[in-house]
């Protein structure tokens, strides 16, 4: 009798730890579900985005310099752009003096030019700040771009290579405009304080007040 009453309490108990186990399971299952489903829903979001890029694509593909053209009077139009030229290595956009306002404060950032080629945007200072640190030369061109001109932000890359496999040229320099007019002090690179605030622009606004 004794015996028989062990085998029953080890069979109790084994499936005691059985039902521990599969709730376990069945937890871990439904967190692997909501994955699969979030998974499976931005794969056909992309699936649908790229099928229409590759639509939109091909159509700029048989018209190629009829839609650069047009692409490029588009540029030309926004207030903001001092002139347009074909390099080398791309489309240069000169977007001119960039100053940014932070806390009624406006200071002189630079004169900026946008180079756009097939691979990328990449955006340079014609007259940087230049900072030396343990012997060490820096150009730095704005407060949210590191030493690589990488732009601090990956949604903002998303955005740039974005428009740039849409062929949506006037959408881009716009965007690569606000950032370089920009500043925040939860994302920089570099504090704005590393650059000249505009003596002029402060004292008239001083007046006016």
């Amino acid at each position: 009798m004794v015996e028989q009453k062990q085998v029953l309490e080890e069979f109790k108990k084994e499936i005691h730890s059985n039902i521990i186990s599969f709730e376990r399971e069945v937890k871990s299952l439904y967190i692997r579900k909501k994955d699969t489903e979030k998974n499976l829903m931005y794969c056909l979001k992309l699936l649908e985005l790229r099928k229409k890029e590759i639509k939109d694509l091909k159509s700029y593909d048989k018209n190629i310099d009829t839609s650069i053209q047009e692409q490029i009077e588009e540029i030309k139009k926004l207030p903001f752009v001092k002139g347009l030229r074909f390099t080398s290595n791309g489309i240069s956009v000169d977007v001119g003096r960039i100053d940014i306002n932070y806390k009624n404060v406006d200071y002189y950032i630079g004169d900026f030019t946008i180079l756009i080629t097939p691979y990328g945007v990449q955006i340079k200072n014609r007259n940087p700040v230049i900072t030396y640190e343990d012997g060490y030369r820096e150009a730095v061109e704005h407060p949210h771009m590191n030493a690589n001109d990488i732009c601090f932000g990956g949604e903002r890359t998303h955005k740039i290579n974005e428009f740039i496999s849409k062929f949506q040229l006037k959408q881009l320099v716009y965007m690569v405009y606000l950032f370089l007019k920009t500043y925040t002090d939860r994302d920089y690179y570099h504090k704005i304080n590393l650059w000249k605030v505009d003596a002029k622009r402060r004292v008239k606004k001083v007046v006016e007040k």
